[in-house]
């Protein structure tokens, strides 16, 4: 392969399915494609075509598209059903700005609704009504039940004529599924449209005809408008969606003209065809797949009901549950484990890749599509795991959190929000573009933070959410050489300069390599608790000592920071800044290959130093040692054997946020 495509999206893909990940996220199909469907599919570029004749309009469907969208709409018992290229979103901005009165500006929204419905309302300059869920205790937890119907009517009823439609979430992300005939028959009584985000619900008709669950989308119930995204249950290509219309809303023609407004018009005729090809495969097939494979979902949950620390959640007291998200969190003497740090050891132990974390639990979502590998790899796994917490200090357990990182975030209080602030996944807003930000919701927000949880929009805000990538490793591992090359990759990272009161080699430079200067000096900073780690070593030329300081050069408000030092600074930093904020890079080689290296380097030096670098090449051992690295929670090693390849590693690592996880 050419070296230029080395470096391509698609390659960095390929090397990521290779890495052996299992999947217990979306898509739908789990990269494990129905061989019907892979079959079909296959030459796919032979159907990238576009709307000349022959194919069809999106927009305006009369030949093969609208044949297609008819059978979907036969299949789900729908009025009319048509396919969205640019997921759910498009569909549910097409919905709301379709179903919106000018002379109405409120709307009713359920407190879970996804951001892009927010997102609808700002354009079309509507004001919100939310209405809080039902809150369902399960033993540790407080968990999302679903829409409350009698506030729902309490809300209806104190200002429907204000009105212009009711948009609610069902199933939640989690699973949890609101008794919709119910809503449908208050929403419809007030002579108002129903818009139901049932995103997370593309299988439940398939799981009806199975008899796996009692009727429960609301396309059955003759919601208005139904949105459902096919890529997250069934096996479509990401991106895709449909929007299910009913002919009783008289929406039609508003929401086609919003379709054509939201959607591209050069729609992908390979999704498309992913949407259609995933639908009949479904009607076609997963009755039978259903059927058998609901065994194997009980066998899962009784397998786990004897673990220790670690807990499934079912049976909750709602009007309907999926089966097939998996809600587990970890308990051990009374401390409950961050959902992020739960998806984290299931990362880095089990190499599985689980759908979202939130502050107390990580869902995993299953599909008739998964592997019998990736199951029993699933129930193993969480059987370790269970024994590994067990033998977990409580340290180890929760790991470290630096109240440092939250010391801006109360800065955001009194101000207007200059964009939406939301935990990714799920995308549900905390604070909504334009609103004043109050004490309550800096305090949710500082929560999620402890929680180490993905709070995006702080950036926009004037909070910035920023890193210090550090390097570590054995003397002559090559960890310099791979600092300068980070350092030339990202220009706008800053570097931490360490301050030492070792001499200056030849081709080091003052304020660039180190800080070089005197002990006196430390001890000011010291004195003036500037002094984040310092550490001594005893060399055969005397005391050099090394240290971080907190001075102005280190601004982590402000810069993404590359540092370099030993397992002890990395400890202090991270300790200081917090787990989130300071990401570990140990940088490792054979010790014959750092002998060789190590004597070649000093060899060039107008006074070589021997008998040091033998000194330091036997302290390392001890310093960068296997309990050492675990007491720090280094867990990924880099190997510099091939400098390009670690280089590469560890640049692959920082730009998808994979390191993210220590």
């Amino acid at each position: 392969m050419k070296e230029i495509f080395l470096d391509s999206l698609f390659y960095k893909l390929k090397k990521y399915h290779k890495s052996g990940v299992f999947p217990l996220h979306m898509p739908g199909h789990k990269r494990n494609m129905p061989k019907l469907m892979k079959d079909l599919l296959f030459d796919i570029e032979n159907v990238d075509v576009t709307e000349v004749y022959g194919t069809d309009s999106l927009h305006a469907a009369s030949g093969i598209l609208k044949q297609a969208q008819d059978f979907a709409a036969k299949v789900y018992v729908s009025d009319n059903c048509f396919f969205l290229v640019n997921g759910s979103s498009c569909g549910i901005l097409a919905a709301i700005r379709g179903a919106a009165k000018a002379n109405r500006k409120n709307i009713i929204i359920s407190e879970d609704a996804h951001i892009s419905a927010y997102n609808a309302i700002e354009l079309c300059n509507l004001e919100p009504i939310i209405i809080p869920n039902i809150k369902v205790s399960y033993k540790d937890l407080n968990l999302n039940g679903g829409v409350d119907i009698e506030k729902l009517e309490n809300v209806i009823k104190k200002d429907f004529e204000n009105i212009s439609a009711v948009f609610i979430t069902s199933p939640t992300y989690e699973g949890v599924i609101s008794d919709i005939e119910k809503i449908v028959e208050l929403v419809h009584s007030y002579k108002l449209p129903l818009i139901v985000d049932e995103a997370h619900g593309a299988y439940l008709r398939f799981m009806e005809n199975a008899g796996l669950i009692k009727k429960s989308s609301a396309v059955d119930f003759k919601a208005d408008l139904v949105i459902q995204s096919t890529h997250k249950t069934l096996p479509a290509f990401t991106q895709t969606a449909i929007l299910h219309v009913s002919n009783e809303s008289n929406l039609l023609e508003n929401v086609k003209r919003n379709l054509a407004i939201f959607e591209t018009s050069s729609p992908s005729y390979i999704l498309m065809s992913s949407i259609d090809l995933a639908i009949r495969f479904m009607e076609s097939e997963s009755k039978e797949l259903f059927s058998l494979d609901i065994k194997n979902i009980q066998n899962l949950y009784s397998e786990t009901k004897g673990l220790k620390h670690l807990h499934i959640v079912k049976d909750l007291k709602v009007y309907e549950t999926d089966k097939y998200k998996l809600i587990i969190y970890a308990k051990k003497d009374n401390l409950i484990l961050s959902g992020t740090r739960l998806q984290k050891f299931l990362r880095e132990f089990y190499n599985i890749e689980a759908e979202m974390a939130k502050e107390d639990y990580v869902l995993l979502m299953l599909n008739i599509f998964d592997t019998k590998k990736l199951r029993s790899h699933l129930l193993s796994s969480l059987k370790d795991l269970d024994k590994k917490i067990e033998e977990m200090t409580n340290e180890e357990f929760l790991g470290s959190f630096s109240e440092k990182s939250l010391k801006n975030i109360d800065k955001l209080i009194g101000k207007r929000a200059k964009a939406h602030i939301y935990v990714y996944p799920p995308d549900i807003p905390i604070v909504r573009y334009g609103q004043i930000i109050t004490k309550n919701m800096v305090e949710e927000i500082k929560s999620y933070i402890m929680k180490d949880c993905n709070v995006l929009g702080l950036k926009e805000n004037g909070i910035f959410s920023n890193k210090i990538y550090y390097l570590m490793g054995k003397s002559a591992a090559g960890k310099d050489t791979i600092y300068t090359k980070l350092c030339e990759k990202y220009p706008l990272f800053k570097n931490i300069v360490i301050y030492t009161t070792r001499p200056k080699r030849d081709n080091e430079k003052d304020g660039k390599d180190y800080h070089f200067t005197d002990l006196e000096t430390l001890k000011e900073y010291e004195n003036e608790g500037k002094v984040i780690e310092m550490r001594v070593y005893n060399t055969v030329y005397g005391d050099w000592y090394y240290a971080t300081v907190a001075d102005e050069t280190l601004d982590l408000d402000t810069f993404t920071y590359i540092g370099i030092g030993t397992l002890e600074s990395f400890i202090k930093l991270r300790d200081y800044f917090g787990s989130s904020k300071v990401i570990p890079f140990y940088i490792e080689v054979e010790d014959r290959v750092r002998l060789e290296r190590a004597f070649d380097r000093e060899k060039i030096q107008k006074e070589p130093k021997y008998d040091e670098m033998c000194r330091r090449f036997l302290a390392d051992n001890e310093d960068f040692s296997e309990e050492n690295l675990k007491r720090a929670n280094i867990k990924k090693r880099y190997n510099n054997f091939d400098l390009e390849k670690c280089l590469s590693d560890i640049i692959v690592d920082i730009e998808n946020g994979s390191r993210d996880d220590l």
